[in-house]
């Protein structure tokens, strides 16, 4: 992965590290929630070739419907306790 925007209390944008017609983009967009010190958390997927990209990482094992809830989980995990520790939609040793 590599991150490709950040703006403190707003966005962080990132994208996988693979050939530059293959790259999956990622932005994590934090926006005030409606209580005092709450955070809503979005992100959105953007995958190359469009649906056909959907369906070749459906047939991967990571299906684009999973995977963002997955990487929301994560990020709330890392940010709460300082590390990952739901494995679910991961690489094999990524977070090992």
């Amino acid at each position: 992965m590599r991150v490709t925007e950040e703006r403190t209390n707003e966005v962080i944008g990132y994208e996988t590290r693979s050939l530059p017609g293959l790259r999956t983009y990622w932005e994590v967009h934090f926006i005030s929630g409606s209580a005092v010190g709450e955070t809503e958390v979005r992100e959105v997927m953007r995958t190359p070739l469009g649906r056909l990209g959907h369906r070749v990482l459906a047939l991967m094992g990571k299906p684009p419907a999973g995977e963002v809830p997955a990487n929301l989980r994560r990020l709330k995990e890392v940010l709460e306790t300082g590390r990952v520790t739901s494995l679910d939609h991961s690489v094999a040793g990524k977070f090992g």
